[in-house]
């Protein structure tokens, strides 16, 4: 697998302690009741009681298969944008590219709607830790990588009046620790990983021709300049896009395999700190509908709203009578 190297993710010792160390954080901010043993430096350690959990809770159950259904689909769109990107980049043209445009559009939505598992406060020892394994290159958190926004176009390529200007037209090497390291480098919006950088090399206003695609298409480089910029094009394109589906799979194989972390973890929580944490994440969306930019669509706001709604509503009705059958 290229991108993001999930060693850390696989190492099972420092993936166990470090889980430990994320299970007493979520617990206490959801405020479960908890054991304190204290010692002489007033140390403090927290553990789950026997009573709390509840491996059987429907709502548990659900929860985990909804989240897990929700991340196969990013990862098929996103492995789909992939491929339609890969065949415009093969043969550059106004209608390759506009398929290779609405597969990022279908991909970014799939991915927005599948993020607000984030929404539950559930922090993964290693994807939502900005630590990188490796000193030389820069550390992100996975949403940080996946998704950052705002980007300023002329970070990474040509704009109007500038059309030197973006990683585009230097000299550096083009590869995944390149942009690790130049994401964010001095600014937030100095973007140069996941969905919002690939949207500015897919969506940007050509500066060189007629139609963006032709930005694409290797011509003989400008006096005093060994550049060849559309070839950098296509580099630093499809690196993007094959990021994204790497970086949304360390996120989908912790929610669907057997023993990932999210499924462990929900299921060592007792049904109403569950119940709790899919209204406060309700609660949350609301603000963000209300503060939304366009960064998400008003359409997804609803369908994440929606989607946490649905999961509390058999809860909510579960005590009720069910209605009596009418007679003949």
């Amino acid at each position: 697998m290229t991108g993001l190297s999930c060693r850390s993710v696989t190492n099972a010792n420092r993936f166990r302690s470090l889980t430990t160390i994320a299970l007493c954080f979520c617990l206490s901010a959801c405020g479960k009741n908890t054991d304190s043993v204290t010692s002489g430096d007033e140390a403090s350690s927290t553990h789950i009681s026997q009573s709390d959990t509840n491996t059987d809770s429907a709502i548990s159950q659900r929860l985990i298969k909804q989240f897990s259904d929700l991340y196969q689909r990013a990862r098929t769109s996103a492995a789909e944008s992939l491929t339609a990107i890969q065949l415009f980049l093969g043969s550059p043209s106004a209608e390759t590219l506009e398929a290779a445009q609405l597969a990022w559009q279908q991909s970014h939505d799939d991915y927005l709607l599948a993020q607000v598992s984030q929404s539950l406060s559930i922090p993964h020892p290693v994807l939502d830790s900005p630590v990188s394994d490796d000193e030389n290159i820069a550390g992100h958190t996975l949403e940080i990588r996946l998704d950052q926004y705002p980007a300023i176009p002329g970070y990474l390529d040509s704009v109007n009046g500038y059309p030197q200007s973006g990683l585009i037209h230097t000299e550096l090497p083009l590869t995944l620790k390149t942009l690790q390291n130049e994401h964010q480098l001095s600014d937030t919006a100095y973007v140069a990983l996941g969905f919002h950088a690939l949207q500015v090399m897919l969506f940007a206003e050509s500066t060189e021709a007629d139609a963006r695609h032709h930005d694409f298409l290797s011509v003989k480089p400008a006096q005093k300049s060994n550049i060849d910029a559309a070839k950098r094009r296509r580099e630093i394109t499809l690196l993007l896009a094959t990021q994204i589906v790497d970086d949304i799979t360390l996120r989908h194989d912790e929610w669907r395999a057997e023993n990932g972390f999210y499924r462990d973890f929900v299921l060592t929580l007792a049904e109403t700190t569950v119940e709790k944490m899919l209204r406060d994440a309700l609660d949350n969306e609301s603000i963000t509908q209300q503060t939304s930019t366009d960064h998400i669509s008003s359409e997804i706001l609803s369908q994440r709203a929606a989607l946490l709604q649905g999961l509390l509503q058999p809860v909510e009705t579960s005590d009720k009578e069910e209605p009596a059958e009418k007679s003949l």
